[in-house]
């Protein structure tokens, strides 16, 4: 397993996670698997997105996104169902080339 993950691999994970319309809230990728979540204003379909490895705990939060249409997210406003989703022991890490 790979100790830092680069923006490049960040990139792939978010667009497969796209590419799956966000149906699946288990991405594989490089025989890791990654979670995520959407957050996000239903008013303006501006939010951010939070994935991570569901071993490591190592996480990338994407902010300012406007929110692809079709795809589920959770209010921003709604903290008891962000608590349930997202770990609170995440390791966020900079993004590197």
């Amino acid at each position: 397993m790979k100790s830092c993950i680069r923006t490049d691999d960040w990139i792939t994970i978010t667009k497969l996670i796209f590419d799956n319309r966000g149906c699946d809230n288990c991405i594989e990728y490089l025989e890791n698997k990654y979670n995520f979540v959407i957050i996000g204003y239903p008013e303006s379909g501006l939010g951010y997105m939070v994935v991570w490895n569901i071993l490591t705990k190592k996480a990338v939060k994407l902010c300012r996104m406007a929110i692809p249409q079709g795809i589920e997210f959770i209010d921003i406003n709604d903290d008891r169902a962000i608590a349930k989703i997202v770990p609170d022991n995440l390791i966020f890490e900079d993004l590197v080339n």
